[in-house]
C-alpha cells in the first residue's frame, strides 16, 4: 500500500522535473539565439542540447508521476519500475545527442567554420556552466533523498552539460587569444565522453530491469537476523525481487525440526517476516521446511553425503535431506557453470550410499539461484 513518504516522494521528484524543464528551456534560448549571433556551431549545438534535456525533464516529471501511481490489477506490484524505464530512455537521448555532437564537430573539422568573437556569448556560457552546476548539485542531493536512479541520470546529463559548455567557453577564449579555432576538436573530445556515460546508463538501467543481485549489505543484514535465530535449523533458496526504491518482496526457506507444532513454527516465521521487515523494508515470505534431525537412520545418511561432496566437489553445497516414500532427496547447490558434473555427483554419490547399506533411489533437485 501506498504511504505518505511515497506521495511525499513523488511530489518532491516532480517539483525537480519541473525546476530542470524551466532551466533548461532558458538556458536552450539564450544559447541558440547568441550560436546565430556569433555563428558558432558548438554554442548552437549546446543550446539544442538544453533544449533536448527539457524533453529529458518532462520524462522525470512523467516518470514521477506514473511512478505515484498505485497497485492495480494489472500492476499488483505497483508502477516504481516506470522510473527505470525513464531513465533508460533520458540515457537513449543522452547518446543520441552525443552521436548529433560528434557529427557536427566531424564536419567542421573537415570545413572548418569561424566563430565570431563576443562578451555576450561568454556571459551566456559563464551563466550555462553555472546553471548546469546548480541543477546537477540540485539533483545529487534530490537523487539521494528520495533515492531516485532516475535523477541520478539527470545529475549525469547536467555534470556533461558543464563539461560541454566549459570546452566550448576554453575555444571561444582560445580562439580569441591565438586565432585558432579547436571549437569542432573540443567538441569532438565531448561527445565521445558523452557516448561513454550514456553507454554506462543504458547498462546500469538495463541491469535493474533485467534483475541485479541486492546489495550485499543487505543480504548480508538478513543473514544475521537468520543466524542469530536459535529455533531454525538453517536456510536457504534466497530470492529478492525489486520493484521500485520502496518496493521490495523476497522468500527464503528455512529449515526447521519436524516435532515442533505448525502453532510454533508459524510463530517463528511470524516473528522473522516483521524482523527483517523492519530492519531492510524487505517483504519476505518464509517457506518453511520440516527435517528430521532425531533419526539416527537420518543424521549417518546426512553425514555421509556432507563428507562426499565435500571431499570430491569443492564449491558445492546441498540442504533439505529427506526421506519421503521412500524416496531420499534432497537439494544439490552448484553453480551453473558446474552443472556438467551433477550426473557424477549423482552416480557416485548413490554408490556411496549403498556401501553404507542405504538403497534407496535418490531424487537430487539441482538449485543455481542461490544468494545467501
Amino acid at each position: 500500500m501506498e504511504n505518505l513518504n511515497e506521495k511525499n516522494r513523488n511530489k518532491e521528484g516532480i517539483k525537480v522535473g519541473l525546476a530542470g524543464l524551466a532551466i533548461n528551456l532558458l538556458l536552450s534560448v539564450f544559447k541558440v539565439t547568441i550560436g546565430i549571433i556569433a555563428n558558432s556551431q558548438s554554442i548552437m549545438a549546446d543550446g539544442i542540447n538544453n533544449f533536448s534535456d527539457s524533453m529529458s525533464s518532462v520524462i522525470t516529471v512523467v516518470g514521477f508521476i506514473v511512478t505515484g501511481k498505485p497497485a492495480d490489477r494489472e500492476h499488483p506490484y505497483g508502477h516504481q519500475r516506470f522510473e527505470y524505464i525513464a531513465g533508460f530512455v533520458m540515457a537513449l537521448i543522452m547518446g543520441v545527442l552525443g552521436l548529433e555532437v560528434l557529427k557536427t564537430s566531424i564536419a567542421n573539422i573537415i570545413e572548418p567554420q569561424t566563430t565570431t568573437f563576443s562578451m555576450l556569448a561568454i556571459f551566456v556560457l559563464i551563466f550555462s556552466i553555472a546553471a548546469k552546476g546548480f541543477m546537477a548539485y540540485m539533483y545529487d542531493v534530490q537523487a539521494r533523498k528520495l533515492k531516485s536512479d532516475m535523477l541520478l541520470a539527470s545529475r549525469q546529463d547536467s555534470l556533461n552539460d558543464m563539461m560541454t559548455t566549459a570546452g566550448v567557453l576554453i575555444g571561444v577564449g582560445f580562439q580569441f587569444w591565438t586565432g585558432y579555432t579547436i571549437d569542432a576538436y573540443l567538441g569532438l573530445g565531448l561527445s565521445l565522453f558523452i557516448l561513454w556515460s550514456a553507454l554506462k546508463m543504458v547498462r546500469e538501467f538495463m541491469n535493474s530491469l533485467l534483475g541485479e543481485r541486492p546489495d550485499a549489505s543487505v543480504l548480508d543484514e538478513i543473514k544475521i537476523i537468520l543466524d542469530t535465530n536459535s529455533e531454525i535449523l538453517g536456510y536457504h533458496d534466497l530470492m529478492v525481487h525489486n520493484y521500485g526504491s520502496n518496493t521490495t518482496y523476497g522468500s527464503v526457506h528455512v529449515e526447521i525440526n519436524q516435532t515442533m507444532s505448525l502453532i510454533d513454527a508459524h510463530t517463528i516465521v511470524d516473528t522473522l517476516e516483521n524482523t527483517i521487515l523492519n530492519k531492510t523494508g524487505i517483504s519476505l515470505a518464509i517457506h518453511m521446511d520440516p527435517l528430521d534431525i532425531e533419526s539416527p537412520e537420518m543424521k549417518e545418511i546426512y553425514q555421509i553425503i556432507k563428507k562426499h561432496i565435500r571431499t570430491f566437489y569443492g564449491g558445492v553445497d546441498f540442504h533439505d535431506v529427506r526421506i519421503i516414500h521412500d524416496t531420499l532427496m534432497f537439494d544439490l547447490v552448484i553453480e551453473p557453470d558446474k552443472l556438467n558434473v551433477v550426473d557424477t555427483i549423482k552416480t557416485t554419490l548413490k554408490e556411496e550410499l549403498a556401501r553404507n547399506g542405504f538403497t534407496y533411489p535418490l531424487k537430487v533437485t539441482v538449485d543455481t539461484q542461490q544468494l545467501i
